[in-house]
């Protein structure tokens, strides 16, 4: 079959075309904080270097093969809605077509400090311990004059506890 041209031969010629195929590219993923106390919070999660397909965001409370729970998607950064509550892992799972990759593991750590002994009863005694150092405030003096000041300090606290 023979489809006529419009009879203008300049718009016959089509200019070409270059398509460059990226391979699917996962990335690295970090978290900002990767680490709280006491207190969980919301970090930021960041996918760098990630390329040529969806991203989804994934959580696990073990990091465990099959503990995974979609969480996110289609995004280099990820924030969790509420504040963690215990050591949580994260990882980017890119898909496109039917190739897909899976990122290494955040682990998000959430220290809890417990008092393992009272011993010594209920009484809690505040102490105020001081250090004076002189320093003319440049940077010179100041950081020599802080590490004096830490010292004085931390024999006062040792004196205070018999160490």
């Amino acid at each position: 079959t023979t489809t006529p041209g419009d009879v203008t031969a300049a718009n016959n010629a089509m200019a070409a075309t270059t398509r460059t195929a990226v391979a699917l590219t996962v990335g690295t993923p970090s978290s900002s904080p990767a680490a709280y106390c006491v207190t969980g919070g919301t970090p930021t999660l960041t996918l760098a270097n990630s390329a040529g397909g969806n991203i989804q965001w994934q959580t696990s409370a073990t990091g465990a093969p099959g503990s995974w729970t979609n969480v996110g998607t289609n995004s280099t950064t990820y924030t969790p809605a509420t504040a963690i509550t215990a050591t949580t892992y994260y990882r980017a799972y890119a898909t496109c077509n039917a190739n897909n990759d899976t990122s290494s593991v955040v682990t998000v750590t959430l220290s809890t400090p417990q008092v393992v002994s009272t011993a010594g009863g209920t009484r809690v005694e505040t102490r105020r311990f001081e250090a004076k150092v002189p320093a003319d405030g440049t940077a010179n003096s100041v950081g020599p004059a802080l590490n004096a000041a830490a010292n004085q300090v931390a024999t006062q606290v040792a004196g205070w506890i018999g160490g």
